[in-house]
């Protein structure tokens, strides 16, 4: 295929949408319309529409013609993180998501010790107690486990890393299985993020931190059971 070509008929249908000649939903004209608009061939139309999907500016389907879409940041993370888990293997990958976790909760939580205002140090405390009413219910200790962690990273207020980040506890929190003992376990965590908060709180970065580690640490490998 001509690339320039392609890149020609992609940038002329992404301009359509921000100008909003072509409105986010609507279908785009028929193959045989585009191929005469752009004096090319059907093949190349439909190759430039599957680069517009990978750009994030259409959806296709089998079942009718392709429509218009807007990029969003976690739309582009979503799609990162599946051809991440494609080109690795799943322990390898796992290994690797787990770190880049790490360092954005523990970087962000530096930000929080040394700037967060008392709103955003109230939606940590506010999430800290929903933690604790949740014991002993999976669904809703993993969705204030999640909440606790996301109210960390939102003082950072960087839409990207937020996504990664949202993208990073779905993949290791959603799946997460019910325990025999899952109300000392949901204790346990609640503990550790009593501690982190409790660091954040007296700003002991130190503390703060090392509780952190510990957290995530003890969090991934409980994850890694023997088969």
């Amino acid at each position: 295929m001509n690339s320039k070509l392609i890149t020609t008929i992609t940038d002329s249908l992404i301009s359509d949408i921000k100008s909003g000649k072509t409105e986010v939903g609507q279908m785009f004209s028929s193959e045989r319309e585009l191929s005469i608009r752009f004096s090319t061939s059907r093949p190349s139309i439909r190759e430039a529409l599957i680069e517009l999907e990978k750009m994030g500016y259409a959806k296709l389907s089998s079942k009718h013609r392709p429509r218009a879409d807007l990029p969003t940041v976690d739309k582009i993370v979503t799609q990162s993180m599946v051809q991440i888990r494609g080109l690795l293997g799943k322990s390898e990958t796992a290994s690797y998501l787990e770190q880049l976790r790490q360092f954005i909760e523990l970087g962000a939580l530096r930000t929080v010790i040394e700037k967060s205002s008392t709103i955003k140090l109230s939606e940590i405390h506010s999430s800290l107690l929903e933690c604790h009413e949740a014991v002993g219910d999976l669904k809703k200790f993993i969705s204030a486990d999640i909440k606790f962690h996301q109210s960390i990273v939102a003082v950072v207020e960087n839409p990207i890393l937020i996504s990664i980040h949202r993208q990073l506890l779905h993949a290791n929190l959603l799946t997460r299985k019910g325990l025999k003992n899952q109300r000392d376990h949901d204790l346990m965590v609640y503990g550790e993020h009593s501690e982190i908060y409790k660091g954040i709180h007296d700003g002991n970065s130190e503390k703060a931190v090392q509780v952190m580690e510990k957290h995530l640490s003890r969090s991934f490998k409980s994850s890694l059971i023997v088969p």
